[in-house]
C-alpha cells in the first residue's frame, strides 16, 4: 500500500460491529456502488481500482461538492478531505469511531482514507491502497478486488453446501460470497493482515458464518474435507519472495499444481472446488500438455480452463509493471524474471482456472477448455449445466442411446450468420450458434442441422433426424446409417458445448 505519513501498516478492528454497520450505512446512503463508481474508472470493463495517473482525471469528473465525492476522495483516490466533508459524509459513522475502525487518519489538512474501498456487485470490500510503484509495498500487502477475483467467483456453482474453504483468502473476497452458499465459511491465509481485512469485510457484509484460520494453504483444515472450496493462491510463477499474495515462494509452477492436488483430498464426495491457476507450456507444447498429469491418479473429475498465455518476456513485463518508472529496477527484474521462466523450460505461461469434483469409483473425466478472447464473466449456473452434460457424455456405454433421448436448445444464445453477395444477391456463407452470457462458446451449423433444431421439440433426436432430413434432402434417398451418424455428432458437440440438454428423463 501506498505508505502515507509514518509508513505503518493498517491495523482493522473487525470486532467493532456497530461501527462496521455504520459505516456501511454511510457509504450505501451516499451511493456508493458499483453503478456510480464504475464509471470514474476509465480502464476496460473489469476495472478495479483507479490507474494513479487517471486520479487527477477522476476526481475532476465528480461532483464539485457532496458524500459521494467525499467518499470517492477517501476510499478510492487516496486524496485528503476537510474534517467537515468527512463527517457528513460518514455520518452515522463519527470521524473518531471511523478511526477506531481504521479506516481514517488524520492528514496536514483534514483527515484521509487508510484502505481502499471497492463496491462489488451488491459488496463492498476494504484492501489495502494499491502503491504506485513496488517500492511502496510491504511484503504483507492485501490486494483488494481484482479481475481474477471475478473471474474466480463467476465460476463457483451456486448450490446451498454446508461448508466451505476459502485458500489463500487476501481481502476475503470468495470467502464472503461463498457464505451465500455455505452454512461454514473457513478462510484462510499465512498473511495476519490478510485474515483482519477478511474478517472486517465478513463484518462488513453481514456474512456471520466466515471463520478465519492462520497458517500456509491447507494446513489449517488438516484433516477436514469440505464440499465447497475456493482459491485465488499466490500463483505467480516468480523468482522472487518478497510480496505474500503474489510470491509463494516454491518453485516454478508448483503452486497451482499444489493447491489443484491437496484441493481434491480435502473435498467431500461430490463436492467442488475451483481454483485459479498459472502453469507452464513448454517449446512447441499445447497449453494442456503440462495439466494432462496434475490429477490423473487422483479421484476426480477435472476441467481446465484456459485464458490467456504469455511469452516469458511479457509475463515478466506484466508483473514488474509497476517498476516501470524505475527504469534500471523495472529491466533487471524482467531480465531476472525472463531467465528464470527460461531455465524452467517454459516458452509460455498459461493463466485459468481448475475446476474439480471428488469422485470415487468411477471413470472420471477430463476436459480442456480454451477461452482465449473471452473477457466476460463465466456463469456458476452454465457451469454446473455443463458438467451434467459432461458426465451424460462420459457415462454413455453406448453413444447410439442419444438417438432415442430428447433433446431441447437452451435458451441463452443466438443464431449468427455470415451473407456474402453473389450475383445480386445476398446468399449465407455460414451460421453459427454462440452462447449471449458466460463462456462464449460457438457451434457450426450447416442446413441441414437448423432444420434438425427446429425439429428438437417434442421428438426423439432420431425422430428429428429424420423429419429434417425429410425437409432438406426431398428427392433423394438417405443412408439411414449417415443420417444418425450426422446427428449423433450434432447431440455430442451440443451437449458438451451446452447449447442443448436432455428433457424428459432423456429416453422413451
Amino acid at each position: 500500500m501506498r505508505q502515507e505519513g509514518s509508513g505503518a501498516s493498517v491495523t482493522l478492528d473487525a470486532a467493532d460491529r456497530a461501527g462496521i454497520a455504520a459505516l456501511r450505512t454511510a457509504l450505501v446512503s451516499a451511493e456508493y456502488d458499483v453503478a456510480h463508481v464504475r464509471p470514474m474508472l476509465r480502464g476496460e470493463g473489469d476495472a478495479v481500482a483507479p490507474r494513479p495517473a487517471d486520479v487527477s482525471i477522476i476526481v475532476r469528473l465528480l461532483p464539485e461538492r457532496g458524500r459521494f465525492t467525499t467518499l470517492m476522495r477517501l476510499f478510492m483516490l487516496g486524496l485528503e478531505a476537510s474534517s467537515d466533508d468527512a463527517r457528513a459524509a460518514l455520518a452515522p459513522l463519527s470521524i473518531e469511531g471511523a478511526m477506531r475502525l481504521g479506516v481514517l487518519r488524520s492528514a496536514a489538512n483534514g483527515v484521509v482514507g487508510t484502505v481502499h474501498i471497492m463496491p462489488t456487485g451488491s459488496y463492498l470490500f476494504a484492501s489495502d491502497r494499491v502503491p504506485e510503484d513496488w517500492r511502496g509495498i510491504r511484503p504483507d500487502h492485501v490486494m483488494g478486488v481484482a479481475s481474477s477475483s471475478n473471474l474466480l467467483a463467476s465460476l463457483v456453482v451456486p448450490r446451498p453446501v454446508e461448508r466451505a474453504v476459502d485458500i489463500g483468502c487476501g481481502c476475503g473476497v470468495q470467502a464472503v460470497l461463498a457464505a451465500r452458499y455455505a452454512r461454514t465459511v473457513i478462510a484462510c491465509d499465512i498473511n495476519p493482515r490478510a485474515l483482519s481485512f477478511t474478517a472486517f469485510n465478513a463484518e462488513l457484509n453481514g456474512a456471520r458464518n466466515v471463520e478465519c484460520r492462520a497458517g500456509s494453504f491447507f494446513e489449517p483444515v488438516a484433516g477436514e474435507t469440505f464440499d465447497l472450496i475456493v482459491s485465488n493462491p499466490p500463483f505467480v510463477i516468480s523468482p522472487d519472495n518478497a510480496i505474500a499474495f503474489r510470491d509463494a515462494g516454491l518453485g516454478g509452477d508448483d503452486v497451482s499444481r499444489q493447491v489443484v492436488r491437496q484441493s481434491v483430498m480435502h473435498l467431500r464426495e461430490g463436492g467442488l472446488a475451483f481454483v485459479l491457476i498459472n502453469w507452464g507450456i513448454g517449446d512447441h507444447g499445447q497449453w494442456p500438455d503440462r495439466l494432462r498429469g496434475w490429477t490423473a491418479d487422483l479421484p476426480c473429475d477435472a476441467w481446465y480452463l484456459h485464458h490467456s498465455s504469455e511469452a516469458p518476456l511479457f509475463y515478466a513485463a506484466s508483473w514488474n509493471s509497476p517498476l516501470e518508472s524505475l527504469s534500471s529496477e523495472y529491466t533487471a527484474a524482467i531480465d531476472r524474471w525472463s531467465a528464470y521462466l527460461t531455465d524452467l523450460g517454459f516458452a509460455g505461461v498459461g493463466y485459468g482456472a481448475a475446476i474439480l469434483r471428488r469422485r470415487s469409483g468411477v471413470a472420471n473425466w477430463v476436459r480442456f477448455d480454451d477461452l482465449r478472447g473471452q473477457s466476460e464473466p463465466a456463469s456458476g449456473d452454465q457451469v454446473a449445466r455443463l458438467i451434467a452434460n459432461q458426465d451424460l457424455l462420459a457415462g454413455l456405454a453406448d453413444e447410439r442411446a442419444l438417438l432415442d433421448a430428447r433433446l431441447a436448445l437452451d435458451p441463452d444464445h443466438r443464431l449468427d450468420q455470415v451473407l456474402r453477395w453473389h450475383d445480386g444477391s445476398a446468399e449465407v456463407e455460414a451460421n453459427a450458434l454462440r452462447h449471449e452470457t458466460g463462456f462464449r462458446f460457438a457451434m457450426p451449423v450447416d442446413t441441414f442441422t437448423m432444420e434438425l433444431i427446429a425439429r428438437l421439440d417434442g421428438h426423439t433426436l432420431r425422430e428429428a433426424a429424420h423429419a429434417a432430413a425429410a425437409e432438406h434432402v426431398a428427392t433423394k434417398a438417405v443412408d439411414r446409417a449417415e443420417l444418425e451418424a450426422e446427428a449423433l455428432r450434432f447431440a455430442k458437440m451440443s451437449l458438451g458445448l451446452g447449447f442443448t440438454h436432455v428433457v424428459d428423463g432423456g429416453h422413451r
